[in-house]
């Protein structure tokens, strides 16, 4: 049912959505995985990486809003150098099926989950390997999991571009992230007594 309420009682669109769904968790997780359940036990479809990769909180589901909206953050912060891209993909994967079980998540009148993303610091800021992440996981949220997200980027402007219009800075940080599907609000460091690394 999580596919056909996404798709608003079509099932055609249901079915299509679904199978997508399916490709994309072989692709992910490899054929001698895919077709295990996704559970946290180590003994599904998940690895240990991935389960590592829950464990250090990337991405986590937080309680949810004052208007019963679920929430999710992604803090790549969070990201620790002994997993892979394949690790939190992976990790991303289950937390959009975990709250795909919640009929609030397809809900199209509640806006569905709400993503806040913080990028990692810019030391640990390979600007390839993020658009590439960001990208792959996007894609997953538009074509195969029954889950509505809407996406608040949390930015933490460098020093050095504090000093810039704020338009200026937001236009930099667009080349990096999803273009107009995600809302970008900046938080100056200085402004908010912030710790910048």
């Amino acid at each position: 049912m999580q596919f056909v309420r996404y798709c608003q009682y079509n099932t055609w669109q249901a079915a299509k959505r679904l199978c997508e769904y399916w490709k994309e968790r072989l692709d992910i997780f490899g054929p001698d995985r895919a077709f295990l359940p996704l559970t946290l036990t180590g003994s599904g479809a998940l690895r240990d990486n991935d389960l590592l990769t829950l464990q250090a909180g990337y991405p986590c589901i937080l309680p949810p809003s004052s208007t019963g909206r679920l929430v999710v953050l992604a803090d790549r912060r969070q990201w620790i150098a002994s997993t892979t891209t394949e690790n939190k993909l992976r990790a991303f994967f289950y937390i959009c099926k975990h709250l795909a079980k919640d009929d609030r998540a397809q809900a199209e009148d509640t806006g569905g989950v709400l993503l806040i993303g913080v990028p990692a610091s810019r030391r640990n800021f390979d600007s390839q390997l993020h658009h590439s992440f960001s990208q792959r996981c996007w894609g997953l949220i538009t074509t195969a999991m029954p889950v509505r997200m809407q996406m608040h980027l949390i930015c933490f402007v460098p020093k050095q571009q504090q000093q810039q219009p704020q338009g200026a800075t937001l236009s930099s940080y667009k080349a990096i992230f999803m273009q107009e599907a995600v809302s970008k609000h900046l938080v100056g460091i200085l402004d908010h007594n912030l710790p910048f690394d």
